[in-house]
């Protein structure tokens, strides 16, 4: 397996199921660092299968407390709070994210937490699959601004499947 810098950006770039296939088995490897980037990968990936991967891990004796502590901030529910009506609807944030890696120019960066909130207010988990997908172009884009939006787009993700608690049974209060 190839180092986790260099896996963590090729791997962004598969869709997720693809990444998800890929690293069932990895998670069991025998090597500690196989595992290790194995579950951070997954962590990373946010689908529906990866948090059951992740949480199949048990106590994750398996992987290294860096590894562990990644995951976990990953699998912990936390209320994200918001606020309706949103600023955005959902068919203008799909526009949006579907324009990705591309940045919105009509946004204005004093108003950063506006796009956001109106995810968490349009956005369902059918409409999921648009923001993974919209994150993996993003780093495709491979500017300075993509790459820097990747992690934003993660943690708005994260922050979408924590609004309705998904996979709720994979995850801890």
């Amino acid at each position: 397996m190839i180092g986790f810098e260099e896996q963590s950006s090729s791997m962004a770039a598969f869709p997720p199921a693809l990444v998800d296939k890929y690293l069932d088995t990895e998670i069991q490897a025998s090597e500690p660092e196989v595992r290790d980037t194995a579950a951070v990968i997954l962590s990373l990936n946010m689908s529906e299968e990866s948090f059951k991967t992740i949480a199949s891990l048990g106590a994750m004796g398996g992987v290294s407390k860096a590894a562990q502590k990644q995951v976990m901030s990953v699998r912990k529910y936390w209320t994200v709070h918001v606020t309706r009506p949103s600023k955005y609807s959902r068919e203008q944030m799909l526009e949006k994210v579907g324009r990705f890696p591309e940045i919105d120019p009509n946004i204005d960066e004093a108003e950063d937490e506006a796009p956001d909130n109106s995810v968490y207010a349009t956005f369902t988990a059918t409409d999921l699959s648009a923001l993974a997908e919209g994150r993996r172009q993003m780093i495709e884009g491979g500017s300075n601004e993509s790459v820097e939006g990747y992690p934003e787009i993660s943690r708005i993700l994260l922050n979408l499947i924590n609004v309705p608690d998904l996979y709720k049974g994979c995850r801890t209060p």
